[in-house]
């Protein structure tokens, strides 16, 4: 199984790598046309350096492989607010950065959480939200926001928290388990 990582400049690019074993890493701005089809998943990291809002055009490339591509795809963070704005939904800044242990709830059952209680605690760190889905489907929601959606009709997923960053009791790892467990499947 060939995994493409679109590196959106995670600081967390490191523990996400590791977590797969045959992946190719590659620049958010410097995928190239047709590249997503040599794989059989994508997976957006998160990242700091620009927002979604004020910087459409940079991710364009991006945004049209959400929009397009038949791929199994797990959008982290950045890549969640990514496929979020991608399906027109809106985006909206906090007052503060989010930072830490967050507790999020399942309130949608989906494959991507199998084997996960209904509550756990995750590691979050962003500023900007989906405060509510008017097109994909919440799967999970923290006090906050949204913290996990699903296509209706496509395998694309995306969390606003951080499964390659691990806290106690996070059960973040099962997470993507259970993504490369669901390509698996698809490619039989």
């Amino acid at each position: 199984m060939k995994i493409l990582l679109i590196n959106n400049h995670s600081p967390h690019l490191i523990e996400l790598i590791s977590k797969f074993k045959n992946v190719k890493v590659v620049d958010f701005e410097k995928i190239k046309k047709g590249e997503e089809n040599k794989f059989d998943a994508i997976v957006l990291s998160g990242g700091s350096s620009f927002p979604i809002i004020y910087y459409e055009k940079k991710y364009s490339k991006e945004l049209d492989i959400i929009r397009k591509s038949d791929k199994p795809i797990l959008g982290i963070c950045l890549g969640f607010e990514l496929i979020n704005f991608a399906f027109g939904e809106k985006l909206k800044l906090m007052n503060k950065r989010e930072k830490g242990k967050i507790k999020i709830k399942q309130i949608s059952k989906d494959k991507l959480f199998s084997l996960l209680p209904n509550e756990f605690e995750v590691y979050g760190s962003h500023r900007w939200i989906v405060p509510k889905n008017r097109f994909l489907k919440s799967i999970a929601k923290s006090k906050d926001c949204i913290e996990a959606v699903k296509h209706p009709e496509k395998n694309i997923w995306g969390v606003q928290f951080h499964p390659e960053v691990f806290v106690k009791k996070s059960h973040a790892e099962r997470i993507l388990k259970n993504f490369l467990k669901i390509v698996k499947e698809k490619n039989n």
